[in-house]
């Protein structure tokens, strides 16, 4: 990525986030928040989906901040971390420019394909990719599998993608980054409003079941506790996944987050 006073951004990949119960933050130019962990619990069921002991984590996360334009994007990776880093770290080598409408950010999903993988690269992940333009208010988006897009405010939770995709991606195999398979979205910021891409290690933190786990509406909840500031509300947001919701368990899958202000 060059040198461009005008761009920051910043990459964290699962296989650097493995120590369970602790978690890294930081921020972004002062505005976007972003969160990573592998969870709190060494022996969770969501182990069986991993491909390798040695790196559990196999989330990650990319926030990149272009004059007024914010990309968000995770991945949650299955059966080995290849597939969301090889992802995370091409979107992050294809960047500047950030995508300035829908079609651009299809161009540029579709370019992240490997023809030249090993016939071996078994590694699949959901990818949520979504951009904020600060100066019009509006934004737009495209998902693949089950990472969520979300915006918190005083309309509570507003989730701008429907059911998740059946579908996961893999630099692997060209189809799985095509528009076919995609799904894509649209939403307008308000202010006071928190933009926020996630895994499912916290909507899903008591591992397969998202009734006991953080719901939309406890996210909802905890943005007004927290004084409508993201920083506080992201670190209570990982911290209750990691904890559990009401005494059910938490923890139980890897995790990451990225945050902006509308």
């Amino acid at each position: 990525m060059p040198p461009d006073e005008r761009l920051r951004a910043v990459l964290k990949l699962g296989c650097d986030h493995a120590e369970y119960g602790r978690y890294a933050f930081g921020r972004l130019s002062g505005r976007t928040i972003w969160a990573i962990g592998v969870g709190a619990s060494p022996d969770s069921p969501s182990l069986r989906a991993k491909g390798d002991p040695q790196y559990p984590n196999e989330d990650g996360l990319l926030a990149v901040e272009e004059g007024d334009r914010v990309l968000l994007a995770v991945a949650d990776a299955h059966f080995g971390r290849e597939a969301s880093h090889d992802l995370l770290r091409d979107l992050a080598g294809k960047l500047p420019p950030v995508p300035s409408g829908p079609d651009e950010l299809a161009g540029l999903v579709r370019s992240l394909a490997r023809r030249d993988a090993a016939p071996d690269y078994a590694s699949e992940t959901t990818l949520l990719i979504a951009v904020y333009d600060r100066a019009v208010r509006e934004g737009f988006g495209v998902s693949i599998g089950d990472s969520t897009f979300a915006i918190v405010g005083e309309a509570g939770h507003r989730q701008p993608i429907g059911a998740p995709g059946a579908y996961y991606a893999s630099p692997a195999r060209p189809g799985s980054l095509s528009p076919d398979v995609s799904d894509t979205f649209a939403f307008t910021g308000n202010p006071g409003d928190l933009l926020l891409a996630y895994t499912d290690g916290i909507d899903e933190c008591h591992y397969g079941k998202p009734e006991t786990s953080v719901t939309p509406q406890i996210m909802a909840e905890l943005w007004r506790e927290s004084g409508n500031e993201p920083e506080v509300y992201v670190r209570r947001l990982v911290e209750l996944a990691l904890s559990g919701v009401d005494g059910h368990p938490g923890g139980q899958d890897n995790l990451a987050v990225v945050a902006a202000p509308a």
